[in-house]
């Protein structure tokens, strides 16, 4: 199993880059609304904070 980490948001020092969450999910929604796809079907889920950490 492979685990992706994404940093939660850019401050304004950063480059603006996919390995930011908030960058990271506006690219992922236009790409796939590119392929067609209806942003009415997308659904969001979180997952809990793992507590071992």
């Amino acid at each position: 199993m492979k685990s992706h980490y994404l940093l939660p948001e850019p401050t304004p020092y950063d480059k603006i880059s996919p390995r930011y969450g908030t960058v990271a999910i506006a690219e992922l929604i236009l790409d796939l609304k590119r392929l067609g796809a209806n942003t009415n079907n997308l659904k969001a889920v979180e997952y809990p904070k793992d507590k071992t950490a």
